[in-house]
């Protein structure tokens, strides 16, 4: 009898355990279920606040232009009645009766309903402004592009960043989490040779952003207009994940610290496209990397030639440059299996760090030039010892490629970017993941800025993502000024604006966090990568065949002899007036500050009454 009761127990046990396993897979396929409907809800979501967004430009663009008409109406009929007065009387009536007749517009508003015709055509044309991207958050592919769309598996289809095709087939720039994969470039119209000399090329890009047209009411609707017609959207997400559009503060574009314009300067002839460029610390020498070669040039003299070049000994393209601190070594790395240090004086080539991979992308060294932090395709961060030139450790936890890295100034923290579609934040000291934030696209370029807490997220779906990357916030500001893949980023020393590029030609320089367009540039093919000097002056981009150096216009500040920006002084009243011109070192200025200070502040003497004349006793 004892055994088949064991028996019973283990059937029992065993029909326990499929139904425990039905169950799961029940409540498995519901959690798939609701993610898709969570994903569903949200793109809907988004497509409803661009749509908002939509809205509150057109009605403001409405509502301007019918303020614009009423005034030039008004001021018409007061110039018409003052040249009336000069008329016959007879002509003074039959104007009078046509001009009651023409403040009194029909339904249409004209003959034939000629103006609301041109309303309709207006608000036609309105509708034709491009959203901030498609539902799923990828840019729309033009017909010669033939890119597949990633499917649910990302693991099992790893995309890649995207390539450069140059004019002949041997010009081909990769990033690829899988190099055996070759899918046709995003980046095929950069090869495409431009028929526009180079005087219409100038005058093509002298587009800026005139400051005239920002008015700051149109700020509340977190729409800007620009030169060419494009509209240029920034939404903001709180904490709790709202939407609504940017309120930008009054003075977001009279900043000092804003740039007003770019101006090209040099035009440096690199030949092949340029995929990296770095600036030394006093913007006197510009690094160019192309296919194979590393070139320097000298912004100090008159020719263009370029004063040396670094031979990397190989025909694959260099995508990133590294100056150390003390501006005497440059790290190089690209499409090639290690880190190249060379002697930027001698142009010797010092070491080579073996990353063990492919290719790298992107590197990064520490304020002190001990460590250097290099991202690879392969989805590892390595770190080099700069001293003992040894690898040290690894950081692992991208999925697919890593394209980009930031680290912080004190060296503590470091951001990278991957085709995973992630950002991932890492405790340098510790050497470990401390958080991760997840994109709609592939992450292609990130900058911090070098005062607060902002992180600048380039993406492949169009937008800039501006996020805050303080331990549990989730505010963030996503910008749509471009047509295409951002490329690249870099934020002003100052950390007051930053600089995006991308396959669409287009340079723009934004404000920080909040993502009012200061200025847009276009160039004559996809802009790859930027950098801006240590004094925000100058600005270098790569582009094909050419690296372009710009000059940052900025209002004019009040300086004094030494070059030092003159604050204003609150001053109470007369005595410290005069105590401060008595600090001054020369007398013509003493006695010029006096003489302000005269004038600023009267001096208080009490005026005593007149006594009053006795008066003679008769």
């Amino acid at each position: 009898m004892q055994g088949p009761i064991v028996h019973n127990g283990k059937k029992s046990f065993m029909e326990a355990l499929d139904k425990i396993k039905e169950d799961y897979n029940r409540i498995e396929a519901q959690t798939v279920s609701q993610r898709s409907e969570l994903e569903r809800l949200n793109m809907e979501k988004m497509q409803v606040a661009q749509q908002q967004m939509m809205v509150h430009q057109l009605g403001y663009t409405t509502n301007m232009e019918l303020q614009k008409q009423t005034e030039a109406a008004q001021r018409l009929t007061t110039l018409l009645n003052s040249v009336l007065q000069y008329a016959s009387p007879e002509l003074q009536a039959t104007a009078k009766q046509t001009l009651e007749r023409a403040q009194q517009p029909g339904a249409l508003g004209g003959p034939n309903g000629m103006n609301m015709m041109a309303m309709n055509g207006a608000m036609g044309s309105m509708q034709q402004i491009p959203p901030m991207g498609t539902p799923n958050g990828t840019p729309a592919r033009a017909p010669s592009v033939k890119r597949e769309r990633r499917s649910s598996s990302r693991a099992t289809m790893p995309e890649k960043k995207p390539k450069i095709e140059a004019a002949d087939s041997d010009e081909e720039i990769d990033v690829t989490s899988n190099h055996a994969e070759r899918e046709s470039s995003v980046f095929s119209d950069i090869s495409s040779a431009s028929t526009l000399p180079r005087s219409e090329t100038i005058m093509r890009g002298v587009d800026q952003f005139p400051m005239a047209q920002f008015n700051p009411a149109m700020a509340l609707n977190g729409m800007m207009p620009v030169p060419n017609g494009k509209t240029v959207s920034s939404v903001r997400y709180d904490e709790a994940g709202n939407v609504s559009p940017t309120v930008f503060p009054p003075d977001v574009l009279t900043d000092p610290a804003v740039p007003k314009a770019v101006q090209p300067l040099h035009y440096l002839p690199h030949r092949d496209v340029v995929c990296a460029v770095a600036m030394t610390k006093d913007a006197k020498r510009v690094f160019t990397g192309g296919k194979g070669a590393v070139k320097i040039w000298d912004l100090a003299e008159s020719s263009r030639a370029e004063r040396a070049t670094f031979t990397c000994g190989t025909d694959n393209y260099v995508r990133t440059l590294k100056i150390n601190q003390t501006g005497n070594q440059i790290a190089i790395a690209g499409e090639f299996p290690a880190v190249m240090l060379f002697d930027i004086e001698t142009q010797r080539q010092i070491v080579n760090l073996e990353t063990g991979t492919t290719a790298c992308y992107a590197i990064a060294v520490d304020n002190e030039s001990k460590l250097l932090y290099a991202c690879c395709e392969n989805g590892t961060v390595v770190i080099f010892d700069l001293v003992s030139m040894r690898e040290v450790s690894r950081l692992i936890g991208h999925k697919e490629g890593i394209s980009c890295l930031e680290l912080s100034g004190d060296g503590q923290h470091l951001w990278t970017g991957g085709l995973d579609h992630t950002v991932r934040t890492w405790n340098t000291r510790e050497r470990r993941e401390e958080s991760k934030m997840d994109f709609s696209s592939q992450v292609f370029a990130v900058s911090r800025s070098p005062v607060d807490e902002w992180l600048a997220v380039g993406l492949d779906g169009k937008q800039v993502e501006v996020v805050n990357t303080l331990p549990g916030a989730k505010e963030r500001y996503s910008l749509a000024g471009h047509n295409s893949c951002v490329l690249s980023l870099r934020y002003a020393h100052s950390g007051r604006w930053f600089c995006s590029t991308g396959k669409d030609d287009t340079m723009n320089l934004w404000t920080s966090p909040h993502g009012a367009l200061a200025v847009q540039r276009k160039e004559d093919s996809a802009v790859l990568c930027c950098e801006i000097s240590q004094d925000d002056g100058i600005m270098v981009t790569g582009s094909k065949g050419t690296a372009t150096v710009y000059e940052v216009t900025t209002p004019p500040v009040n300086r004094g002899p030494t070059g030092a920006s003159l604050k204003p002084i609150k001053i109470a009243n007369r005595g410290e007036c005069l105590n401060m011109c008595a600090n001054l070192s020369k007398s013509p200025a003493r006695s010029a500050c006096k003489q302000v200070c005269s004038l600023e502040f009267p001096s208080q003497v009490p005026i005593r009454p007149t006594p009053p004349r006795p008066i003679p006793r008769g």
